[in-house]
């Protein structure tokens, strides 16, 4: 009897040992969870849709005025804008020229047209390449505004300067605050 006894104790002290270590783990686990969770941003919370390999055109008068392709981009609920990934952007000129354009990012704002890019900005016509951290697009009256330092390179020379317009109706570029630049001789021939 005494060994039964002894076997129940063992027995009993085995048994609430491993539900102490199973609730020791298993409360140590849930902790270790919660510490890990990311918290989702509230403009993720906000998004109305998700999009990949979008594509846009906007066109005035049944002209194509731009066309717009990104990587990605989230539609937020309500704002009207589109949050872009990698937007490349196609304006078309009167004159049968284009302006290329690609970021890093950027806003495209549904109700207006507007867009607005940052990071790593490059834009090019058949002449020019340009640099900016940058750039914003105002649809109505097809302008666009760099107020971030921005740098020029064509076939006859550099420049640099605080800011630009580039009216794309007129394809006409005005350059203010600390214009510099530099002209090859070629350009005199």
């Amino acid at each position: 009897m005494v060994h039964r006894s002894k076997f129940r104790l063992v027995l009993t002290l085995a048994v609430i040992i491993v539900c102490v270590v199973t609730l020791f783990i298993f409360f140590h686990y849930r902790e270790n969870l919660k510490r890990k969770r990311i918290p989702i941003p509230m403009e993720t919370v906000k998004s109305l849709m998700y999009l990949s390999d979008v594509h846009q055109t906007a066109t005035k008068d049944g002209k194509v005025q731009w066309e717009l392709d990104a990587n990605t981009a989230e539609l937020e609920a309500g704002s009207g804008k589109m949050i872009l990934k990698k937007p490349v952007v196609k304006f078309f000129l009167d004159d049968g020229d284009h302006v290329d354009l690609t970021a890093k990012e950027g806003i495209l704002f549904t109700k207006s047209n507007d867009i607005q890019v940052q990071g790593n900005v490059q834009m090019q016509n058949s002449r020019y390449k340009f640099t900016t951290q940058r750039l914003i697009y105002r649809h109505k009256s097809r302008i666009l505004n760099s107020d971030k330092p921005i740098r020029i390179i064509g076939p006859v020379g550099k420049l640099s300067a605080s800011n630009m317009v580039y009216r794309l109706d007129s394809n006409t570029i005005q350059f203010d605050g600390n214009v510099n630049g530099s002209i090859h001789e070629k350009a005199f021939k």
